[in-house]
């Protein structure tokens, strides 16, 4: 489980890395994701691992700012 949690880790920094590139706020993503900013916080610092339902948000939020 620890790998699981560095990997995702991992990718909630290059994440915020793209956000910030993009000048997006963490409030204006997590509305838009549909998840409470502290439940990103606690993803982000390895507390709790999203749902694969959520991940999938994140993701296609993603994809969607990229083009």
């Amino acid at each position: 489980m620890h790998i699981l949690i560095q990997i995702m880790q991992d990718e909630f920094l290059i994440i915020n890395e793209k956000l910030k590139a993009l000048g997006v706020k963490h409030q204006d993503f997590c509305r838009e994701v549909g998840i409470h900013p502290s439940t990103w916080q606690r993803w982000r610092n390895g507390e709790i691992l999203p749902n694969l339902r959520n991940w999938q948000k994140v993701q296609s939020y993603m994809r969607k700012i990229r083009s």
